[in-house]
């Protein structure tokens, strides 16, 4: 049996100290709209506008004290002061639609060092043409998910991140 600590559990538990839901067997699904005209690279700062975890949402108050950078290498969760609280390297397959990643837990609670996690994102705009990526990762077993969705005891967590500007150049600059 795997550990509950794996690279995932991580990274839900540095955005979600305690949570309270119902105990209910819903699916939560995420909607994603193709946008061709979108860069092949995630490169950049997001915010975490949702999150779920085994088809429960994460607090919202949780999600808005975090930054995530991705990188070329890395995926990185910063805390309201820029505190690393969890970081991962990743390789990305950008010709499967959609896009699969593979991700290995480099930073966090030591238990999750070494941690792997499959997953699938895309990138999209939404209705009114703002830009998301979303990802989507099985903490357990060689799979790749399916789609961009987590039900009860499925062991997967989704989350919807929606560009920002570089959180340290708004400190440094004057005009904020």
């Amino acid at each position: 049996m795997r550990m509950l600590s794996s690279l995932g559990t991580v990274l839900f538990l540095a955005l979600s100290p305690a949570l309270s839901w119902a105990d209910d067997d819903r699916t939560l699904e995420a909607k994603s709209v193709q946008d061709p005209s979108l860069p092949k690279t995630y490169v950049g700062f997001y915010k975490i506008l949702s999150g779920e975890n085994d088809g429960k949402p994460l607090p919202q108050e949780r999600l808005e004290s975090h930054v995530v950078r991705i990188t070329q290498e890395m995926i990185v969760v910063l805390d309201a002061d820029e505190n690393e609280l969890y970081s991962c390297s990743y390789t990305l397959d950008l010709d499967a639609k959609p896009h699969r990643i593979d991700m290995e837990s480099t930073g966090g609670p030591s238990v999750s060092v070494g941690q792997t996690a499959k997953g699938i994102m895309t990138q999209g705009t939404n209705e009114r043409d703002e830009p998301f990526v979303m990802l989507c990762y099985r903490l357990v077993g060689d799979e790749y998910p399916e789609a961009f969705r987590t039900r009860a005891q499925s062991e997967m967590n989704l989350f919807v991140l929606q560009p920002i500007p570089d959180p340290s150049e708004r400190k440094h600059d004057p005009s904020n």
